[in-house]
């Protein structure tokens, strides 16, 4: 992503389950119809939520309950939208499904660029609310803050990501938002930055790096997403057995929610492309 890796912060939140099909891998159609539902319905919450807390700017936790918001609404919209293209039009080759999130739809980079930097301004307004935030409020919104900043960058591109200053600005933001706790929601500050570090282009970039703190992640919880994300690392730092390892690991890792499944169903075409001879 221009700044790369938006989907990466806020799928532990959806927390409905969802079937599987065999091996463990969720059932096909499922995946993709749970997906959309639970995005219809992230998006009435958030719209809720956010003209609630446009409302009332000062109240801590309207805003930061609509940042979260903003931020599942972005992360559904990602994975929904990668299966659906990949179900569309199927891949021809593993690198294009690891990068598959820079080929997604203008429109929709358009759209989720309006409604994360909404998440981002709603985060801070939290933040700058009246009175001391939690330590774990303000790792939450930094979490949140991260995540929408982030995906902006992957949304505007590469070259308008770097006139923005996004290249100087996201690698301090990622680091302090991982110093506030790398372990929280999954290990999302670590997936987060991974993700980022293993996609940017030179000289923000750094696969090895990216890599390191992806299976740092995996480590510490090994759900879908981490261990799809470390899988990716791996491909792209020529280690092909590790990224197949990884993406066993994902395809067949405990489901929490519509996100994962769309997760595992991503990780099973990632095993298919990169089948030996393929």
């Amino acid at each position: 992503m221009g700044a790369p890796g938006p989907a990466a912060a806020a799928g532990e939140r959806n927390g409905s389950t969802s079937p599987t099909g065999p091996l463990g891998a969720p059932a096909a159609a499922d995946a993709l119809a749970l997906g959309k539902a639970a995005l219809d319905g992230a998006r009435r919450r958030a719209l809720d939520l956010v003209q609630r807390a446009e409302a009332a700017p000062e109240d801590r936790g309207l805003n930061g309950q609509a940042a979260q918001a903003l931020c599942d609404v972005a992360d559904l919209s990602i994975h929904v939208a990668l299966v659906a293209r990949f179900r569309a039009e199927p891949p021809t080759s593993v690198t294009a499904l690891v990068r598959g999130e820079d080929d997604l739809d203008g429109g929709l980079k358009r759209e989720l660029e309006g409604l994360v930097r909404d998440a981002a301004r709603l985060a801070r307004a939290a933040l700058d609310a009246p009175g001391t935030p939690t330590e774990a409020e303000v790792a939450a919104l930094r979490q949140d803050e991260a995540f929408a900043e982030t995906l902006a960058a992957w949304a505007m591109g590469p070259t308008r990501a770097v006139l923005s200053g996004a290249g100087r600005r996201l690698p301090k933001l990622l680091a302090a938002n991982r110093a506030l706790g790398s372990a929280r929601e999954d290990a999302s500050p670590l997936r987060l930055e991974g993700r980022f570090l293993s996609l940017a282009p030179w000289p923000v970039g750094d696969s090895a790096g990216g890599r390191a703190l992806l299976e740092e992640a995996t480590a510490l919880a090994p759900v879908p997403m981490n261990a799809l994300f470390l899988g990716d690392a791996a491909w792209l730092t020529d280690d092909p057995a590790a990224a197949r390892a990884a993406w066993e690991r994902a395809r067949t890792a405990e489901l929490k929610g519509p996100v994962d499944a769309l997760v595992q169903e991503l990780a099973t075409l990632r095993l298919a492309a990169a089948e030996p001879g393929e």
